[in-house]
């Protein structure tokens, strides 16, 4: 890093050529410089920083396009659960897609609120009657114990 802590150029470019890399050694090369001074701005924190920023910048364009192409599953799978000419099984598998996925998505959303709560040292609410609903209309899983 230079004295004012902001990455060089051949540092920004060091962290765009790790993230499209399979390993340190290669990096180095494609960036242009050695691999011990690759190696020793790894162990910078300011170029650790950096590239942990890259890396879930990365991590957010992936789910921005993943996020683009939920409609674009939810109508296919909708549309094989009510296709005529699908058999049962493939009807049945697409069913539990959809059950498996909200059960899953549930849990997480529980998770991050629970986690959010704890962070902030806030009391917890959970609402199981609903996790219950989602259960007995065929979803898998088991309810959290409560304490």
């Amino acid at each position: 890093m230079s004295d004012n802590g902001t990455l060089s150029e051949k540092q920004v470019r060091a962290v765009i050529v790790l993230m499209e890399s399979k390993d340190v050694r290669s990096a180095a090369i494609q960036a242009g410089i050695s691999e011990r001074t690759l190696f020793r701005w790894l162990a910078d924190d300011g170029f650790r920083s950096a590239m942990k920023e890259a890396e879930q910048e990365a991590i957010a364009q992936v789910v921005r396009r993943l996020s683009s192409l939920c409609a674009l599953a939810l109508d296919t799978l909708k549309a094989t659960m009510q296709s005529k000419g699908a058999s049962a099984s493939v009807k049945v598998r697409a069913a539990d897609v959809v059950l498996s996925k909200v059960l899953t998505f549930k849990e997480l959303k529980d998770f991050d609120e629970r986690l959010t709560a704890l962070e902030r040292g806030t009391p917890q609410v959970f609402d199981y009657a609903a996790i219950d609903r989602i259960i007995a209309k065929g979803g898998e899983g088991e309810k959290q114990k409560t304490n």
